[in-house]
């Protein structure tokens, strides 16, 4: 059975790569973005309350912990998002020092769908960091707004989004500019 398990993630990792994960009219990576810039001061924070990968309760609390959260949407059949996995937990370990946070979405997983090879996943790339079981509110407030996966947005300590997201995997020096910039501006 775990062999049957093993074969069916290596062929959905190898036909995500092939096929991409934006449903194939969208641009894989959007190069023009409005980084650093606040969305209307009055729109609504992000709220949830959901659960990670291993089960432990999160709420949209995480997001006051930390100047800024990158929040990475991402799924278990999309290539680009799981080649970007090993440049995410070093940027995760590096921003810690600038008081910024990192945390994941995975948008086809729920408690009974998909666990599994969104788990193999994250062991495989070493990622320690948060990734979250979208609950009713993140899919209404974050994942219904995006044209595919990766998506990055930017959230500040009130749960707001700054900017505009950014669609398509980066690398980790790419990632660092983009929130320096976020933080000069909101410093």
């Amino acid at each position: 059975m775990k062999k049957l398990i093993m074969m069916a993630l290596v062929f959905l990792v190898i036909f995500s790569m092939i096929t991409g994960c934006n449903g194939g009219d969208q641009p894989e990576v959007v190069e023009e973005s409005n980084e650093g810039e606040t969305v209307d001061e009055s729109s609504a924070p992000i709220t949830f309350e959901s659960v990670d990968i291993n089960g432990t309760a999160v709420t949209s609390d995480i997001f006051s912990q930390s100047k800024i959260t990158v929040v990475k949407i991402w799924g278990t059949f999309c290539g680009p998002c799981i080649k970007e996995m090993p440049d995410l937990q070093p940027l995760y370990e590096e921003l810690k020092d600038k008081d910024v946070n990192l945390i994941g979405i995975m948008v086809d997983v729920s408690e009974d769908q998909n666990i599994e090879a969104a788990k193999y996943i994250l062991d495989s790339s070493n990622v320690k960091f948060t990734n979250i079981i979208p609950d009713k509110n993140l899919y209404e407030q974050l994942i219904s707004q995006i044209p595919g996966v990766p998506t990055t947005f930017f959230i500040d300590e009130e749960g707001k989004i700054i900017g505009e997201p950014l669609v398509g995997a980066r690398s980790k020096d790419d990632y660092m500019k983009i929130i320096n910039s976020i933080l000069e501006s909101i410093e």
